[in-house]
């Protein structure tokens, strides 16, 4: 299994209790950082994940998986 590349400068915030239903979250982004992070990126599409840690808080990992 290949390291896990977190997308440098957005940050996923799940929605507060007060939040409609069909609200999910929102998304943070540091333009800077994220420019920065998609610079490095060599495709012209760039895929991200929506994942849970262990821990049970919200993170973004690039998605790498290739069709064969």
């Amino acid at each position: 299994m290949a390291d896990k590349i977190f997308a440098n400068g957005i940050i996923f915030k799940e929605k507060n209790d007060n939040a409609p239903d069909f609200v999910l979250g929102s998304l943070s982004i540091a333009k800077e950082s994220f420019l920065e992070f998609l610079d490095t990126q060599p495709d012209g599409w760039v895929n991200l994940s929506i994942k849970r840690a262990k821990s049970g808080k919200p993170y973004i990992e690039l998605d790498t998986w290739k069709k064969k």
